[in-house]
């Protein structure tokens, strides 16, 4: 005789799956709150970097979240490509149809990912686990990444004529 009946869920797949729904439903509230989510990020980055000057460790954590938000932030200025050529659908003035501006990368998601990048490291700063470097090292190298990495993403908004920001933008009233 052969069995009909489903395996039933383990106690972790039961446990993991209600951690999802609650995360879920909380993100689903926080998501009106854009300047109380961005302020949370704001707080948990001013107490790791005063974590960071105060105890002068977790260099290495700083530096790699960093990063990570630069390319998280560059994601986030870069219109969406679905174009076949490769070039960004970007909103053409001459054209019949009208296509806003999109996003690669949301304004959401760039603040989850930016906020989990930033607590992860505020999270590891109270572990003793830390790799010694030499700071300077990484600050510079970080700041010239973060020129050469701008400057490439303004030329590219300027080469397309695009500006992913409401402000300069027209406005018209009712």
């Amino acid at each position: 005789m052969e069995s009909t009946e489903e395996p039933k869920e383990s106690i972790f797949t039961q446990t993991q799956s209600k951690i999802e729904q609650k995360y879920q439903i909380f993100m689903d509230k926080i998501t009106p709150f854009t300047k109380t989510r961005w302020l949370l990020f704001i707080i948990c980055l001013v107490w790791f970097m005063f974590r960071m000057t105060h105890y002068h460790k977790y260099y290495i954590y700083a530096y790699t979240s960093g990063i990570y938000i630069l390319f998280q932030f560059i994601a986030f200025l870069t219109p969406i490509n679905v174009d076949t050529t490769g070039e960004p659908l970007l909103p053409d003035v001459s054209g019949v149809e009208y296509r806003p501006f999109m996003r690669r990368l949301s304004e959401k998601k760039f603040w989850v990912r930016s906020f989990g990048a930033i607590f992860g490291s505020l999270l590891m700063s109270f572990t003793k686990i830390d790799i010694p470097v030499f700071w300077p090292i990484l600050l510079v190298y970080f700041i010239v990444l973060f020129v050469v990495t701008m400057h490439s993403q303004i030329r590219h908004m300027i080469q397309h004529h695009y500006i992913p920001f409401d402000v300069g933008k027209k406005t018209y009233n009712n």
